[in-house]
């Protein structure tokens, strides 16, 4: 009995190993998902740098501080492409920041700053 269930616990350790080295068919699917998951956690750090450098002075580490009329971030409505527009051309009291950065730098940043929303 204890050997009958045995088989199937390798056969299926089998079939999850050979799927997961590159004989599946949904492997390349895997691998972009994987790929994304791994540029966006990039994109989040370095967007989080960026923000601490350029941004925290103002809107405080966690986008709440409002100084000089700083709008609060944890609130914002804004989707990303406003954020890298404001970000870039500035608004209101806010300078613009795009002679200052380089397109994916303001973009890593925007990405950043909706991680902060509630």
């Amino acid at each position: 009995m204890k050997g009958n269930t045995l088989i199937p616990i390798y056969m299926l350790l089998a079939v999850f190993l050979f799927s997961s080295c590159g004989g599946g068919s949904g492997n390349s699917e895997r691998k972009d998902t994987v790929s994304i998951t791994a540029t966006k956690a990039v994109g989040e750090i370095k967007g989080k740098a960026m923000f601490e450098q350029k941004c925290a002075a103002c809107h405080g580490s966690d986008g709440t501080a409002g100084i000089a009329n700083a709008a609060n971030l944890r609130i914002t409505k804004l989707d990303s492409i406003a954020v890298a527009n404001t970000i870039s051309k500035g608004k209101n009291s806010m300078p613009a920041f795009g002679p200052q950065l380089a397109p994916e730098e303001i973009k890593s940043i925007a990405g950043y700053v909706l991680t902060l929303r509630k």
